[in-house]
């Protein structure tokens, strides 16, 4: 019997042909990877806000924007399935206006800032995998929470001209602060991955990652 233990635990480091032919199965199927990420134009910068410049009307158009950036886990259980976890950051600006299209344009009535923070678990499906050019090509579905958190800043000019008979219409403060919890949804249909241990990948979707996401992934 001890021997026999000795025999099953030296195939399984890999010390005989066979021992390296279970690692590098479970290698090339199960394993975990980190995926490090940058995007563009997620849901909540295309539903929440426009781009200053572009047609259509917001209330809050985004002047600059950093991100999403995203980071996640991943574990291979099954050849082709992955399951992970993936957490997402954004940050944008700009003015903010209210009133709709007129010959004169939006009233702006001051200034905006929005942060969004998402935690999502995701999983993935690989379509196909190339050992001979290292090209993986996949896609993958993620449903989690999306928390937002925005501040508007009155312009002193516009709070003090709401003022009539000692009241302001706005109400007391210059500054409002919304936070809300929505669901937050990113869907992949097509990601590319190239190389081996180090990867990068470029991804094309909608959500909390944005319609493009690029960056790298570590196999271990």
């Amino acid at each position: 019997m001890r021997n026999c233990l000795l025999t099953l635990l030296l195939f399984y480091l890999g010390a005989y042909p066979g021992g390296r032919l279970i690692a590098q199965v479970r290698n090339n199927f199960f394993h975990e990877e980190v995926t490090i990420g940058v995007g563009d134009w997620s849901s909540v910068q295309l539903l929440e806000g426009v781009h200053a410049g572009e047609d259509g009307y917001s209330e809050y158009p985004i002047s600059q924007r950093l991100g999403p950036f995203s980071i996640s886990f991943r574990h291979y259980f099954a050849q082709w399935i992955a399951f992970g976890l993936a957490a997402v950051y954004e940050h944008e600006n700009g003015d903010w206006s209210r009133g709709g299209w007129s010959y004169y344009g939006p009233t702006t009535i001051g200034k905006y800032k929005r942060q969004v923070f998402n935690v999502a678990p995701e999983l993935l499906i690989t379509y196909s995998r190339s050992r001979r050019t290292n090209l993986t090509i996949y896609g993958y579905l993620g449903v989690g929470y999306s928390y937002l958190n925005s501040i508007e800043m009155y312009s002193a000019g516009y709070y003090l001209s709401q003022y009539s008979n000692g009241v302001n219409s706005l109400g007391p403060d210059m500054q409002k602060v919304n936070n809300k919890i929505n669901t937050g949804v990113h869907v992949c249909p097509i990601g590319l991955s190239l190389g081996k241990k180090y990867r990068w990948f470029v991804e094309g979707g909608f959500g909390y990652k944005g319609i493009l996401n690029t960056g790298m992934t570590l196999k271990f």
